[in-house]
């Protein structure tokens, strides 16, 4: 998918405004470069002067990295699947440094959500980012509050700078709010 610099930079500016807020933190780097969720994993510390940990790739598994990362505790914060959070609920994390974790790529579950929030002591915020790899990464972003997200799904937030997102139905117009259609994205 051929992405410009434009939205690049609108991406990581957007996303060290909503997740760096100024603070020094510590990434991992434990997928492949050819996922684009290390997007964010790999730039953003470079342009916010954080640290970018790199954990080998292992001989087993693809999500052994994950176990490897856990283990360390040295990351502050980590962008990862519905899939990986479920595997890092399961691998115990009482006592992480983990402050805030970004999720997408898949649907995230209220009770998967609401079962690590627990599991971290509502010690990090999870944020739910939404976004095919054509809106470089993420585009919409909700920041998950266990007390008030009750629907079966976080959901997906609210568009990025420089983002617009419509529901709109097969004749591509809006639709109302409560109505099914198909979700627009375009970038200004």
């Amino acid at each position: 998918v051929p992405i410009d610099h434009g939205g690049l930079a609108d991406y990581l500016g957007w996303a060290e405004r909503r997740y760096v807020r100024g603070d020094r933190l510590t990434y991992p780097l434990f997928t492949s470069l050819a996922f684009d969720l290390t997007v964010t994993s790999v730039f953003l510390p470079l342009i916010t002067g954080g640290t970018l940990e790199v954990y080998p790739e292992p001989d087993g598994p693809v999500d052994a990295a994950l176990m490897d990362v856990v283990a360390a505790n040295t990351v502050d914060i980590i962008k990862l699947t519905p899939s990986h959070l479920s595997l890092l609920r399961r691998l115990g994390v009482d006592g992480s440094r983990l402050r805030r974790l970004v999720v997408g790529g898949e649907d995230l579950k209220t009770s998967l959500a609401a079962a690590v929030d627990a599991a971290l002591h509502g010690a990090a915020e999870i944020h739910n980012e939404y976004g095919p790899t054509e809106a470089v990464v993420g585009c919409v972003a909700h920041r998950f509050d266990p007390s008030s997200d009750t629907a079966a799904s976080v959901p997906i937030g609210v568009p990025a700078d420089h983002v617009q997102v419509e529901i709109l139905n097969e004749a591509l117009a809006p639709v109302p709010e409560g109505v099914a259609g198909e979700l627009w994205v375009s970038r200004f």
